[in-house]
């Protein structure tokens, strides 16, 4: 992980996925950078001259204290990483999914803080959709987490599906060597590839890995959970 990108719009949440994603880059002398995608209002407002300019002008004002509240938030937060010139700030105006996708293709992984709905609506981000259309993995941090880069048990919701197999190939330079992995299926295995493939494929790259099953009662993102 060397160049890492996080989705930074100045929230509890966004401070949380900062030092997550410093405690990644870290260890290997990765590079972090905290990208401000936002929607410019006083832009769209521009272009219709039915707008006065004193509303033209107070939108612009309202945009630029809270784009500046992000950026004190990042600054603030920055103080205490340890980092150093590893560590950049970049504020890009646009459709924010759209600016953060095009962003992440350029990097090794995004991580981005769960939408709770704390952000301003200039910075609303949603994670499915810049999942999808960036080509990066991305990781979703909850405000409360706690800094990990070397989990020592992780579980990967394993069907034998192509998005499956992305999710593991994509998860593997997150997790410590030895660590424990278990694959969890929840309902009928698709028969595409032999469990004792995948986890042989575990095993060679240090993992302690085993498969576990549970049937489809219910939600199966309820089961993950639990």
């Amino acid at each position: 992980m060397k160049s890492i990108v996080v989705a930074f719009d100045g929230t509890q949440g966004a401070c949380a996925a900062l030092r997550y994603a410093a405690a990644l880059a870290g260890p290997g002398g990765g590079y972090v950078t905290a990208v401000l995608a936002h929607a410019s209002t006083e832009s769209y407002a521009a272009q219709g001259n039915w707008i006065p300019s004193e509303v033209r002008q107070i939108l612009g004002e309202v945009n630029d204290r809270i784009v500046g509240e992000a950026k004190a938030a990042f600054a603030a937060e920055a103080a205490t990483l340890d980092l150093g010139d590893r560590l950049a700030f970049e504020a890009l105006p646009g459709r924010v999914d759209d600016v953060l996708a095009r962003r992440a293709r350029a990097s090794d992984l995004l991580v981005a803080p769960r939408p709770t709905g704390e952000a301003d609506i200039r910075m609303l981000q949603h994670p499915d959709q810049i999942a999808l259309r960036s080509g990066r993995p991305l990781l979703i941090i909850p405000a409360d987490a706690v800094p990990n880069h070397a989990p020592a048990r992780t579980v990967i919701a394993w069907d034998g599906k192509r998005a499956a197999a992305r999710a593991l190939a994509d998860a593997l330079p997150l997790l410590a060597p030895g660590s424990e992995v278990t694959l969890l299926t929840v309902g009928p295995l698709v028969p595409s590839i032999p469990s004792e493939v995948i986890l042989t494929h575990l095993s060679r790259h240090g993992f302690d890995a085993r498969q576990l099953t549970r049937p489809a009662d219910g939600s199966i993102a309820n089961t993950l959970i639990a």
